[in-house]
């Protein structure tokens, strides 16, 4: 939570209101998806298929959600002045830092 709040810190109405367009375009996208399966299911009238219909609809709304909760917290990452991207090798102490004035070797 000390982290996020020092991402927010100074763009706190920018992250509230693309939290906020991404629920409504979440929204959107459920609503435009969700009535073909809600109209297939009560037109045959089936049970398991609206709710094969409402798992697919779940699947793809919070894959969507999570995916742009994700790019706003790395959009905010980079944003951030003195907050770089930790390297591979603060990760992942064991392995050699990287030669980057010679890229085609690796390591």
């Amino acid at each position: 939570m000390k982290r996020s709040s020092q991402l927010v810190k100074g763009g706190w109405w920018r992250v509230f209101g693309v939290t906020i367009l991404i629920s409504v375009l979440g929204t959107l996208l459920a609503g435009v998806l969700g009535v073909p399966f809600l109209a297939a299911g009560a037109l045959v009238e089936s049970g398991p298929l609206t709710l094969l219909g409402q798992i697919f609809l779940d699947g793809v709304i919070y894959s969507f959600t999570a995916l742009a909760g994700t790019l706003l917290f790395f959009d905010l990452k980079a944003r951030k002045p003195g907050a770089p991207l930790p390297s591979s090798h603060d990760r992942y102490p064991q392995l050699p830092p990287r030669d980057w004035d010679a890229p085609e070797r690796p390591y």
